[in-house]
């Protein structure tokens, strides 16, 4: 299996394999919203391998494809809160 790590400062996912327990640093592509020091404080992998990512100071939340890392705002006309 694979592990994911999120990190809140920049809009990148390490890819932690299980095999070597070597990490990589993947570039998400396709956000432009996100600036440097609002990264991803939440992650979540689904049964299909898609990411969920979130950011809390913008309230917003992404889909992310596990093989190409292109990401896709969900919820583009609104924001989480609370």
């Amino acid at each position: 299996g694979t592990a994911y790590i999120s990190n809140t400062r920049q809009s990148v996912i390490y890819k932690i394999s299980a095999e070597t327990l070597s990490a990589d640093e993947v570039e998400v592509d396709g956000i432009h919203s996100v600036t440097l020091g609002h990264g991803f404080s939440s992650l979540v992998v689904l049964d299909d391998r898609t990411l969920v990512a979130g950011n809390a100071a913008s309230g917003r939340i992404w889909k992310i494809d596990a093989h190409t890392f292109k990401a896709i705002e969900l919820l583009k006309d609104r924001r989480l809160v609370g």
